[in-house]
């Protein structure tokens, strides 16, 4: 397993910190790393092993070991299509679930509510749109792929 760390994540650090934006952009990099984290364990726990994690101005990457290798153990494919498939809605997932966790949790306890379960369904539905690096257009993919 290799990680990775893009340099310019000091500068959109720098950017963030003289716009007095630093809170926002630490906020979304932690509910990317929290988004990336479902990934992981889903992957986990469907048997997969961690290639390497990259940290990106943006967010994070979680890359497997080769999934398609698996095809050639398998007469078909459909059961990787649909561990493709779960793995890409885990993330997801995972902001919908902090969100509503947030949304009943009483105002005192968590000072940026509000922030907290806006920045998490935006990352949800922003990830689940199904444009192809995105893992709704991971999801369409791999459902296309499935063979019948």
């Amino acid at each position: 397993m290799s990680v990775k760390i893009d340099l310019k994540i000091f500068l959109f650090a720098i950017i963030f910190y003289f716009t007095k934006q630093i809170k926002i952009y630490a906020l979304l990099m932690i509910l990317a790393l929290v988004h990336e984290l479902g990934h992981l364990v889903c992957g986990i726990c469907l048997g997969l092993k961690l290639k390497s994690i990259k940290i990106t101005p943006v967010g994070f990457q979680i890359l497997f070991n080769n999934i398609q290798d698996y095809n050639i153990k398998i007469q078909k494919g459909n059961e990787i299509c649909i561990k493709k498939i779960a793995i890409a809605f885990a993330g997801p997932l995972v902001n919908i679930f902090i969100a509503i966790i947030a949304f009943f949790m009483p105002e005192n306890i968590v000072a940026q509510k509000e922030t907290i379960i806006y920045a998490n369904l935006m990352l949800a539905i922003f990830n689940l749109l199904p444009i192809y690096p995105l893992d709704g257009g991971r999801i369409v993919k791999e459902i296309i792929m499935i063979k019948d």
